[in-house]
Parts: C-alpha cells; sequence; structure tokens
C-alpha cells in the first residue's frame, strides 16, 4: 500500500527572471510482509520516500522541469550561451540542488 502526498518548495524566486521550484511527492510505503528473516534485520518497516522534480519558472510562469543532466539544464533556458558559460565554468562541479540554484542565480545576475 502507497499514500503519496505532494510539497513545493522556492528555491530562488525572480518573477522577472527565472525562477526555481522544487516539488516533493512523499511517499508513505507499507512495509510487506515478507518473512522473519527480514524484520529481523530491521528491514521490514513502514517508510517515507521523497521523490523530488525541479521546474524552471520563466516570466511568463511557464515552467519546464529540469534535471541534474547538463541536456536538461541546458533546454530549460532560453540564453544557451549563458546556461552552456556557467556548465563549462563549472564542468566538475557535482550536479545537484544547489548547482541548479546557483546556475539559476548566475543567469539571473547575468541578464539585464
Amino acid at each position: 500500500n502507497t499514500h503519496e502526498a505532494n510539497f513545493g518548495e522556492i528555491l530562488v524566486d525572480n518573477p522577472a527572471k527565472y525562477s526555481l521550484i522544487k516539488i516533493i511527492t512523499t511517499s508513505f510505503v507499507l512495509a510487506e510482509n515478507a518473512g522473519f528473516a527480514k524484520m529481523k534485520d530491521g528491514e521490514l518497516t513502514d517508510e517515507f520516500i521523497d521523490n523530488p522534480t525541479y521546474y524552471i519558472v520563466k516570466p511568463n510562469f511557464s515552467a519546464k522541469k529540469i534535471t541534474f543532466k547538463e541536456k536538461s539544464i541546458e533546454k530549460a533556458f532560453t540564453e544557451k550561451n549563458i546556461a552552456e558559460d556557467y556548465l563549462n565554468k563549472n564542468e566538475s562541479a557535482k550536479k545537484d540542488e544547489y548547482f541548479l540554484i546557483n546556475i539559476v542565480n548566475y543567469i539571473n545576475d547575468t541578464l539585464k
């Protein structure tokens, strides 16, 4: 049995340029009856599982899903050259939530 709930978080708020939001889908998964061995090892427990999804929101309020992959990041922005510049300068950086926040802020700061 699974039950789901959605929660939103604004990571970058800039209605005049780009914003970044995170929608977290939290699932509550009930433990399945998997037997005494798993219960003994502590593997038989109910759990919450968070699955975040990120969106770039443009000034016209259209939203585009974005992932941590470079192609996804490049496609999310109209200003591809600025996004590519940031990606090239930060090629070895870990692509995670903080990376997305930083690139959105970089692009917003670069735009007039």
